[in-house]
């Protein structure tokens, strides 16, 4: 296999479509055909797969958030082969050192989209390249590999007996996202609220005592039967 590639694209998103049509022409390749991410390994002989994590840590569907959820620091895009595991296939590309910001909101959320957007689009060419000439590319480690499934629960209520740190990272995973309501919902004085930001700092907010230590609220939505009546300042 050599030369020029057909390429049928899938991605979850337009404005992915967009994104690696546009990294397969300036690769030389040609995009002949859009189908449902599900339907991408029965429309090829050749399937890569994007990834939004450090392969082979955090496979599965939603690896941003999981790495948010543990206090994740860092996060990177893998191109990959697949294979009839889950993320698992030989790595034809990949960039790490993506920082996770410690406060996660929709600025910040919208900017890491932003940036996993660009990497992708600087990777892809490399990847499909590769795959044109059929370069097998470098296994994953399974001595590293971690895999993740989706997220519901552990995401849509706080319980106040946890960690601060892992209550910390349970609004920052939420808030990466969009859900209704936006942050993670708790009883606090007998109100509830979504929690939007936290601070393990003293910080001007809500503070909540947590197992081992305080958590100052410092965004929080007051909630009545689970709609927003009034945002704090």
């Amino acid at each position: 296999m050599s030369g020029q590639l057909r390429v049928v694209l899938a991605s979850t998103r337009a404005e992915g479509l967009e994104l690696l049509a546009d990294a397969c022409h300036s690769a030389g390749h040609i995009p002949v055909a859009c189908v449902a991410a599900s339907e991408a390994a029965a429309a090829a002989e050749i399937v890569l797969n994007i990834h939004t994590s450090i392969l082979p840590r955090h496979r599965g569907p939603m690896p941003v958030h999981w790495a948010l959820l543990m206090g994740g620091r860092e996060i990177g895009v893998t191109i990959h082969w697949m294979d009839d595991r889950f993320d698992s296939g030989p790595i034809m590309a990949q960039r790490t050192g993506i920082d996770l910001v410690d406060e996660m909101d929709d600025r910040a959320a919208d900017a890491l989209i932003e940036e996993l957007d660009h990497i992708t689009h600087e990777l892809v060419p490399t990847a499909v390249n590769k795959a044109a000439a059929g370069i097998p590319g470098v296994p994953q480690d399974e001595e590293y590999a971690t895999y993740e499934g989706p997220i519901d629960s552990e995401l849509s209520t706080i319980d106040w007996s946890r960690n601060a740190g892992e209550v910390h990272n349970q609004v920052r995973a939420r808030r990466f996202g969009v859900y209704d309501p936006p942050g993670p919902v708790a009883e606090v004085n007998g109100r509830q609220i979504s929690v939007l930001r936290t601070s393990s700092t003293p910080a001007d907010g809500l503070r909540v005592n947590c197992a081992d230590q305080s958590l100052w609220i410092t965004d929080p939505i007051y909630l009545t039967h689970g709609r927003v009546v009034l945002k704090c300042p």
